[in-house]
This record gives structure tokens, C-alpha cells and sequence, in this order.
């Protein structure tokens, strides 16, 4: 009934990767599971809690995981069950979490998910205004696992009372040593949380056709691989915001700021 069930639950007692598998599973075939099968899960989320802690998910899972068409369906159940924070502790921050603003529509830890529901829905795009960022997207394939991780990521510093992008970093360094990301895959994802404002800030502050805004930007992006990387996830943040918050005017403003930052990366060549 397109529902994932436990085969023989018995072995939950006696395999710590099986809900990593199971999680796979679901982010691979895009079935969610079962209720019954969720509540078994959170049954023994202390249990793996502890178990994590000494020994983390290894960089090679979390790559195979968030390189997965539905990564966001199996985040959802692993939300829902508890498991969530028994391989990533510091998501508890984010649990519940409201923002009090205008503009944010949701708590935090939906606000990341969304973030990951609007990449893969940018995946599927075949025309219109944003099928030139699903491009983009095509062309940063082989660093789509850490694209979606600094997603995962970035907000985590929310609630600290200040620049949250900076407790995002010092919370995503230790992760980046907990599960042992070697470089330059760790520099990547530390850039893309710590800078994941830099875009939003600058289209709001600057105008885009003074030539010192390309300069500033391509400064801060460093490489063409970064750039494209950067604005995707600028793209799915705002996205994130609210239902309305990516309007066609703004669409386009990114596209043009990723346009003369390219440009100037590539004055050069």
C-alpha cells in the first residue's frame, strides 16, 4: 500500500544501521513508511541516541543519503519519529522554533525542510524563469550531497540571540569533525553555511549594475564552483520563506547577480 514496513522488527534490537537503511530506502523510492513502522523507530531512539554518539553515521552514509531524489520525505519521517536528532544532535535546537517576523511563515526546522522540498522541486523544472537554476543545478550534480547538508545546516545557529550564521558555523564545524568530511568537501560546506546570506544581502544593499558589486561578490564566491553552489541555495532559502517570498522580480535578480559575479570570475579568461 505504498507504506515501508519492518520485514522482522526483531532485529532493531540487534542493528544499529538498519534504520540508517531503512531511511535510505525512503529517500531512494520515495515511500514513506508506515505508521507502525515509525513507532518502532521511536521506541528505540534512546537507545541509538546513545549508540551515535560514540560511533556518528561516517561521511561515506551521509553522502550516499542526501544524494537521493527524496531526501526531503525521509528527513519528514525521521522528524517525526525522533531519529533526526539521534544522528544530528544539534537539531533539537531547531525543533519548534519560531521566528518572530513578518516574513517567516514557518518554525525553523520546517524552514529547512521546505529549503529541501524547493531544491527538489527545482530538479523537475522543464521551463519557465527558473529552469535556468535547475541548469545550475544539473551542472553541481557531483556536489549535491553538500549542497543539501549546508541546507541542513544552516539555520542551526537560530535562536542564539545573535548572527546566527556564526553559531551556524562553529555548530557545523563540529559536525564536519564528528563525521570526518575530508577536504575540500568540508571548506565547501563551512563556505556555503557561514556566506549563506551573502547573496540576500547584497541584492538587497547593492545595485547590481555597478561594477563593484560583481567584483565584491566574485571576491567572496573565490571560484565558478562555489558561485553556482551559493546561489541555489540562495535561491531555495527564499524560496523557503514563505509561499510568496520568491516572486518573479526576485527570480530574476538572482539570476543577474550569479550573471555579472560569473562574468567577473571569468573576465580573465
Amino acid at each position: 500500500r505504498d507504506l515501508v514496513f519492518l520485514r522482522n522488527p526483531a532485529e532493531l534490537d540487534s542493528d544499529a544501521e538498519l534504520p540508517l537503511r531503512l531511511f535510505q530506502f525512503v529517500a531512494r523510492h520515495n515511500v514513506a513508511p508506515a505508521r507502525q513502522t515509525e513507532q518502532r523507530i521511536s521506541a528505540h531512539v534512546l537507545k541509538w541516541t546513545q549508540i551515535y554518539a560514540a560511533h556518528p553515521p561516517p561521511v561515506r552514509w551521509w553522502r550516499e543519503f542526501l544524494s537521493l531524489p527524496s531526501v526531503s520525505l525521509a528527513l519528514r519521517s525521521m522528524r517525526a519519529c525522533g531519529f533526526l536528532p539521534a544522528i544530528l544532535p544539534e537539531w533539537e535546537r531547531l525543533e519548534h522554533l519560531v521566528v518572530r517576523d513578518f516574513y517567516h511563515h514557518y518554525t525553523v526546522d520546517e524552514h529547512t525542510i521546505v529549503t529541501l522540498e524547493s531544491l527538489e522541486d527545482l530538479a523537475a523544472v522543464k521551463e519557465g524563469p527558473t529552469r535556468r537554476f535547475a541548469t545550475l543545478l544539473e551542472e553541481s550534480h557531483a556536489d549535491l550531497w553538500l549542497l543539501r547538508l549546508a541546507l541542513l545546516l544552516h539555520d542551526l545557529g537560530k535562536g542564539s540571540g545573535g548572527q546566527h550564521e556564526i553559531f551556524s558555523l562553529q555548530l557545523a564545524q563540529g559536525i564536519v569533525a564528528r563525521a570526518a568530511i575530508p577536504e575540500p568537501d568540508a571548506s565547501t560546506l563551512l563556505f556555503l553555511v557561514q556566506q549563506h546570506l551573502a547573496l540576500s544581502l547584497l541584492l538587497q544593499s547593492r545595485d547590481l549594475s555597478d561594477p563593484s558589486t560583481a567584483r565584491q561578490a566574485a571576491a567572496l564566491a573565490g571560484t565558478e564552483e562555489r558561485l553556482r553552489l551559493l546561489t541555489l541555495l540562495t535561491l531555495a532559502d527564499i524560496n523557503a520563506v514563505n509561499p510568496t517570498a520568491l516572486t518573479p522580480w526576485r527570480v530574476e535578480q538572482i539570476w543577474r547577480l550569479y550573471l555579472v559575479t560569473q562574468r567577473e570570475l571569468n573576465r580573465e579568461l
